[in-house]
């Protein structure tokens, strides 16, 4: 000690017996400076490990310091050190202040929570000045409270007990908690925790409010409270919105705290003060742990992997299934995403190899370094709610506004408790990227702008609307007009209204744009092929389909072309400030977002047109992995989804007017029966729209081109239009082909393709297939189309050579470089 502190001890050496404070003085600058020789390493991570280790054990000397003698005034919880130097430089400040504190003491004096404490400053690093602090009186240990238990606040019925004690290391304070029997649990504001530095232990757990809500719980900090002469260690939720602690049920109990409210009166019981209390958990005690990453290695571009974690205390024991989830910190600071997993109580039996799922969604390798702190894990409960919180115990303010609702979306009936539990988490986690009141999408990511030629402006004289649908164009107006979407108007631009009812019997508002149409520019981007997003589907097992919420009301639209979308209603006169629908541009633009959004994703695990998007995984554990970095990506440029038109986690999902499963795509049910209720035509234009509705699923009907001929030979320059048994019985054919239409396996291009051609005297078509595992031959896509008259003169054999010629390049897509097998019926092939 002498060595260390050769001006400090030199008065003592002679001395042959040492006070009580000046040996426990000496024990404690030992123990400092034991700390602080540590070898500090120049790598920033092992740097920051020893400064935090160091931390920890200069609160727990001062806090059994502070017991039988002053207060020591040190600020060392938030230092930065960059080598010996500032070392030496810190040890002779802690030596300062530790020898101020001992030399007050001896004069008599007494610090006081309204003395100006001394900043420390470090050379080259921020200055950190000392909190205010409250020192014990030397009493036996702890203070005895000045609180005056019996005062109450407002005519609520909760009663507030003021000047209560809360403990925080080595900091003391005092809060006023309102005590509430009605509460199952204790909570804190986070605000509170984190100016006291409280350690929050993570927790997976929520907080349930009265009217169903959940709020956002930050994690648990166990604490000593005091009052009157009680003092217990209690554990807290520490949960975001709310002003003052709570004191539920749980707590009141080891307080000794009685209640009458009636009186407005609380009582203490007079026990004895409880030093070191058993501690719980509300319910049970569940443990958790951070885990950190046990060996340093590179993740690749787009890679999802497991790599191995330790205990960060390898003492802890878990001895049932837990629950594992990345840390906010890891995910920013490296840019890899972690998949919230469930392991058993058997995988942690060896807890130096705990799994953590890691995907990086960048182009770039990133590397994780060993001790990093990757991940929580946490025992899981049994399903119940943590806690329950009446809507008055905050003194007539609703504290659940404060929090995003959780929405309703529906899941996988295939999933088993353990999975949805996981998603549901996974979904509370993310509630901000989901569409309700006060939370609309709008996005900076992209503006969109209306090209046009030099024009005069051009004025369209509104039409006329019968009385019921007029009033639905004003409420459809004034809705766009309280989300911001539209706003009064004095350009010279004008045109009319077209609305659109929905399903729902509420009116889409449209407005004609075609004379605005004609004179603006051409937006080349390309909006996607349909066909093909339908193929990155091959070899998922689970299915997520999210639609956005008014996904064009969600780009604002330039300030400069607003006036060019003006519009009148019976209500006045409007020009939109969001992108609308019926624009040239709109759906350029939107694919050009969507694009920027999400176009870091790779294909096998995104499926993308416009608004529709399709997460697709093989696995549960890589399906949220995928989803929360969709939402993450929607999250940072603004956009919202709607939540009743999600599905999660699927088997089964409806997509881009298909349903789609593992085994591939068919045509929507409910669409089916729409054609197969479909009357025979009358007009031309009845057999035009029959033709556009089920061409749509051409590619489920073999040989439809030379089924529909007799439909399509009504469509020919200078026919009379003609029923006949002809067009009826192909009208009859296609509705019933594609009623029966097969499931269209997902290609895979592992496997060979068998390509399977005919011709007819009036069309060809070929038929693309694969062999499933078993060596069931099953269709792909099949390929039609007419001849016209000068082909229908040609050969057998031309035709026959024909087909093939055709069905090759229609599906050279799929055929490049893959194996093919080429089958014909022709007896001269």
């Amino acid at each position: 000690m002498a060595k260390a502190y050769p001006e400090l001890c030199a008065s003592t050496h002679g001395s042959a017996k040492k006070t009580k404070e000046q040996m426990l003085h000496d024990t404690f600058l030992g123990a400092i400076d034991n700390a602080m020789s540590r070898k500090i390493k120049s790598d920033s991570k092992q740097r920051d490990l020893n400064l935090t280790q160091l931390s920890e054990e200069l609160d727990r000397l001062e806090l059994i310091y502070k017991t039988t003698a002053p207060k020591v005034n040190l600020e060392v919880n938030n230092f930065k050190t960059t080598g010996e130097a500032d070392e030496i430089s810190l040890r002779k400040i802690i030596r300062e202040e530790v020898a101020a504190a001992l030399s007050k003491e001896n004069d008599g004096s007494r610090e006081t929570e309204d003395e100006t404490k001394r900043t420390v400053g470090f050379v080259g690093k921020r200055n950190f000045p000392p909190k205010p602090r409250k020192f014990p009186a030397k009493t036996g240990g702890w203070e005895q409270s000045s609180a005056k238990i019996n005062s109450f606040s407002a005519a609520k019925k909760f009663i507030t007990l003021t000047g209560t004690v809360v403990q925080s290391g080595s900091r003391e304070f005092k809060h006023e908690f309102i005590c509430d029997s009605g509460a199952e649990v204790s909570v804190i504001p986070t605000a509170l925790a984190q100016e006291h530095y409280m350690k929050i232990q993570p927790t997976t757990r929520h907080v349930e409010m009265a009217n169903g809500t959940h709020a956002e719980c930050r994690g648990v900090v166990q604490t000593s409270v005091t009052v009157g002469t009680n003092s217990c260690i209690l554990s807290f939720f520490v949960v975001s919105g709310v002003q003052n602690g709570i004191l539920g049920l749980d707590s009141l109990g080891k307080l000794g705290v009685s209640l009458n409210t009636g009186k407005k009166l609380a009582t203490i019981d007079g026990a004895q003060p409880v030093l070191q209390p058993e501690v719980d958990t509300p319910q049970e005690m569940l443990k958790c742990c951070y885990i950190r990453v046990a060996e340093s290695r590179d993740i690749k571009p787009f890679e999802e992997i497991f790599i191995w974690g330790k205990l960060e205390n390898k003492n802890e024991k878990f001895t049932r299934d837990s629950y594992i989830e990345g840390t906010e910190h890891f995910q920013q600071r490296t840019g890899l995403l972690t998949a919230p997993i469930k392991i058993s109580a058997e995988m942690m039996n060896d807890e130096s190899k705990i799994p953590i799922c890691v995907l990086n969604t960048t182009d770039k390798s990133i590397r994780v370094y060993r001790e990093q702190t990757a991940a929580t894990i946490q025992e899981l409960p049994s399903t119940q709610n943590i806690g329950h919180i009446s809507e008055s115990n905050m003194g007539g303010n609703n504290p659940s506004s404060q929090y995003d609702p959780v929405p309703e979306v529906s899941v996988g009936e295939q999933l088993t408790t353990q999975q949805r539990e996981n998603l549901e988490v996974l979904i509370r986690k993310n509630t901000q990227v989901f569409d309700y009141p006060g939370n609309s999408g709008f996005t900076t990511t992209i503006e969109h702008t209306i090209p046009t030629a030099v024009s005069d402006p051009i004025v369209c004289h509104p039409r006329r609307h019968n009385l019921g649908l007029t009033q639905k164009i004003n409420e459809a107006v004034g809705n766009h007009v309280k989300s911001g979407h539209l706003t009064p108007s004095k350009s010279p631009w004008a045109f009319p209204i077209v609305p659109v009812l929905k399903p729902d019997k509420t009116v889409r508002l449209c407005v004609d744009y075609r004379p605005l149409n004609k004179i603006t520019q051409n937006d080349p981007y390309p909006t996607g092929n349909l066909q093909k997003v339908l193929d990155n589907l091959s070899g998922a097992n689970y299915f997520s389909v999210i639609d956005l919420a008014q996904g064009y009301l969600q780009v604002p639209l330039a300030k400069e072309d607003r006036p060019k979308t003006a519009f009148r209603s019976p209500t006045g006169f409007w020009e939109w400030t969001r992108m609308p629908y019926g624009l040239k541009g709109s759906p350029a633009t939107f694919s050009r977002l969507m694009q920027k959004v999400l176009g870091h994703i790779p294909p096998h695990r995104l499926a993308l047109y416009m608004d529709d998007i399709c997460i697709i995984s093989k696995t549960f554990e890589e399906h949220l992995v995928n989803l929360q970095g969709v939402f993450d990506a929607l999250r940072q440029h603004g956009l919202r989804v709607k939540a009743k038109k999600c599905a999660f986690a699927m088997k089964e999902v409806k997509f881009l007017g298909h349903k789609v499963c593992n085994k591939g795509v068919q045509p929507e049910e409910h669409k089916v029966k729409a054609i197969r209720a479909w009357v025979a035509p009358t007009c031309l234009k009845e057999v035009q729209m029959f033709l556009g509705a089920v061409g749509w699923y051409r590619k489920f009907i073999k040989d439809f081109s030379t089924i529909a001929r007799p439909l399509t030979w009504l469509l020919e320059k200078d026919v009379t239009f003609t029923w006949g048994k002809e067009q009826d019985d192909a009208f009859n054919t296609l509705r019933h082909e594609l009623v029966k239409a097969p499931v269209l396996a997902h290609p895979d291009p592992t496997r060979p393709f068998v390509v399977t051609t005919d011709a007819s005297k009036v069309g060809l078509g070929g038929e693309l297939s694969q062999e499933d595992a078993q060596g069931q031959l099953h269709p792909v896509a099949y390929f039609s189309r007419a001849l016209t008259k000068r082909e229908r003169s040609y050969p057998t054999y031309d035709r026959e050579v024909m087909a093939m010629r055709d069905t090759l390049k229609h599906f050279r897509y799929y055929l490049l470089g893959a194996q093919v097998v080429m089958r014909t019926d022709h007896k001269l092939f």
